[in-house]
Formats: structure tokens, sequence, C-alpha cells
């Protein structure tokens, strides 16, 4: 069950994640990890339908991560 994001009005989420490629796929299938990958071109998308506005999503870490920041409307 996935928790609900918590933000005020105006705020902003500010986090990172793995993307999926075959290096991160392939550690999350050795460590049996029940956690889904996604897409960098995925991810604001994700945003956005979360009720969030992408404001940044950069690749970090050699493309295996992202970093992300995005807003919640006032």
């Amino acid at each position: 069950m996935r928790s609900p994001l918590a933000l005020r009005p105006g705020g902003r989420f500010v986090g990172y994640d793995l993307l999926a490629t075959p290096l991160t796929e392939a550690v999350h299938w050795a460590d049996r990890s029940p956690h889904q990958l996604i897409g960098r071109h995925e991810l604001g998308p994700a945003l956005s339908r979360a009720g969030l506005q992408a404001v940044g999503v950069r690749p970090t870490i050699g493309r295996q991560a992202v970093r992300f920041t995005a807003d919640k409307p006032h």
C-alpha cells in the first residue's frame, strides 16, 4: 500500500530515485526488491498525476538515478 503525499500548497517535494536501467534492474532482481523502478521520462508525468508540477528532473550517478524537485500548486 502506498502512502499519500502530504504537502502543503506551495510546498516543494525534493528527492531522488533509481532509474530503470539494466544495472539497477539486475541489482533489484538480485536483492529481490519488491519496488518498481521508473524510467527517467516517466517521472515527470508520475509527479503530475500526483498533483505536482515537475520543476526539475536531472540524471545523476552515471545515469543510474535521478534527482527531482516538484511543487504543489497553491
